[in-house]
């Protein structure tokens, strides 16, 4: 379906779990370098209202697209280098003794060493682990 290029680009937001609809919305976006509404989603993949909401809103949390205005209503994507030559979160900067002594972090050595709450701490492992 994707030309071999575009799946090498693709591959780069492999470890996020992104559906069908949304890879096929980054494809369709990075193709033609034009900022994206929620309608032309919902048209381009034959979605309600709701999965487009929902799907954008997943991608905004992921640090994939970002409305270009605030309140606006078109979504473009990041730059995709940021992906490719990522840097360390800050977060991971300060877990990453920890990570390496015990191998793994928990929600409570997060919130110890980073000094937020349950949620907030949870927030950070999930996005550390879309991160990769």
């Amino acid at each position: 379906m994707y030309g071999p290029e575009t799946l090498r680009w693709l591959a780069q937001f492999e470890t996020l779990n992104l559906n069908g609809n949304q890879k096929r919305l980054l494809v369709y976006a990075h193709e033609h370098s034009n900022p994206c509404t929620s309608r032309a989603y919902q048209k381009l993949v034959d979605i309600d209202i709701y999965t487009a909401s929902r799907d954008t809103k997943d991608l905004i949390r992921l640090g994939v697209v970002r409305l270009q205005k605030k309140g606006g209503r078109l979504y473009e994507l990041t730059l995709a280098s940021a992906f490719e030559a990522a840097e360390k979160p800050e977060e991971l900067v300060a877990l990453e003794p920890m990570l390496k002594a015990k191998g793994y972090i928990q929600n409570q050595d997060i919130r110890a060493t980073l000094d937020v709450s349950r949620r907030q701490a949870t927030r950070i492992a999930q996005q550390l682990v879309a991160l990769g």
